[in-house]
């Protein structure tokens, strides 16, 4: 077994839509900022190594623990992961399983219904025999919504898991986001069943035959907005042309209620889309810039780099107890968030007190006639 599955369940979300994307080079953006999924990796790792202990009685790492990654857990991460904790742990005392053959806490599984060389690690999972039921969670450290409901991860994980428990009749499939605003909450269920997912075993083995085939095809949707490839896609770039160059009569015509609802939802998928295609070309636009490659349509500058305390947490208090500003709630308030506090910004944005991360490219357009004789209008 491979260290990395050729078709990984966390990414199915993308590649069961556009089976091509599996072959698209993946193109970093300029600022190789990396920190959203290094913090993430280490939240699962956090999250992992604490259920042990957790559902043995034990209490959870503590505030301070470190990662093989170096991250640190904090109050934050910590408070986040509560949710999950608590989520597992009344699970395994609804369903009465503590450990064993029954439960599974990031574990590798084969998913050989998908294709033989599909596998992956759910964060968590329990059985109960009795009632023939699998549960399955998955927790999601970001703040993007990610949802429950036909989720192809979740799928593909209850497919492997019924393969080699055999007999599955129900299922329960949750999704734990507690950074992410859901009007379902921070804990979301799909309560369904082995048949009614079925078919979608069969429509992401047809996907995947197709992307490990020698013509995988491309297929733009909403998926784009987290594909590493979109920025050389050509599928892409064709429908996002497509979505902003769009010619209708001039004719007016007054949209019913209805008709309004309907395209307020095309519409806002639409700005998704184009905001993930705006990301991918910014950061083009930013690498060539860095190489000093002249651009007319566009000035880029330098901007400014994030600002962070340099004095520890204590030094911070107690220099904000001088001048009677409350800097610290939770966590330490950003040097901004200090400054609207009460703190002086000479002080502040003193290099004694604090310091400014790397400088990231600024883009703005060119000036009109910049731009005219750039796309040919003079």
């Amino acid at each position: 077994m491979t260290k990395h599955s050729e078709l990984p369940p966390s990414g199915a979300n993308r590649w069961v839509l556009c089976p091509g994307s599996l072959s698209m080079p993946s193109y970093e953006s300029y600022d190789n900022d990396h920190s959203a999924a290094d913090e993430g990796t280490a939240a699962h790792w956090f999250a992992s190594e604490s259920l042990h202990n957790v559902i043995t009685g034990l209490l959870p790492l503590p505030v301070g623990s470190v990662s093989p990654t170096g991250h640190v857990l904090d109050d934050e991460m910590q408070g986040a992961l509560k949710h999950y904790y608590d989520e597992i742990l009344a699970t395994t005392r609804r369903y009465h399983v503590s450990g064993g053959e029954y439960i599974g806490i990031e574990k590798t599984i084969t998913c050989g219904a998908i294709h033989p060389t599909c596998f992956g690690t759910p964060d968590f999972w329990c059985f109960d025999p009795s009632t023939r039921t699998l549960y399955i969670a998955d927790y999601k450290h970001g703040r993007v919504p990610v949802e429950v409901w036909d989720n192809w991860q979740l799928i593909i994980y209850a497919s492997g898991l019924a393969h080699m428990l055999g007999g599955i009749t129900k299922l329960e499939l949750v999704i734990v986001q507690p950074r992410a605003f859901h009007h379902r909450g921070t804990v979301r269920r799909w309560i369904t069943d082995y048949e009614t997912i079925y078919p979608k075993t069969l429509e992401a083995n047809k996907s995947a035959l197709v992307a490990l085939s020698d013509t995988p095809h491309c297929t733009p949707g909403r998926h784009c907005r987290r594909c590493p490839g979109r920025r050389g896609c050509r599928a892409n770039q064709n429908f996002m042309a497509a979505l902003c160059d769009v010619s209708t009569s001039p004719v007016p015509r007054d949209l019913t209620p209805d008709q309004a609802a309907v395209e307020w939802v095309f519409l806002k998928r639409a700005i998704k889309l184009l905001e993930s295609r705006f990301d991918a070309i910014e950061s083009l636009v930013k690498a060539s810039a860095s190489r000093g490659e002249s651009m007319p349509a566009v000035h880029v500058s330098l901007g400014k780099g994030r600002q962070f305390w340099v004095k520890s947490l204590e030094e911070v208090k107690a220099l904000a107890t001088i001048y009677g500003a409350e800097v610290s709630k939770e966590t330490l308030l950003t040097p901004l968030q200090a400054i609207k506090a009460g703190l002086p910004d000479s002080l502040v944005n003193d290099e004694q007190f604090t310091s400014r991360g790397k400088s990231s490219l600024k883009i703005t357009e060119a000036s009109s006639s910049d731009a005219a004789l750039t796309f040919g209008e003079q």
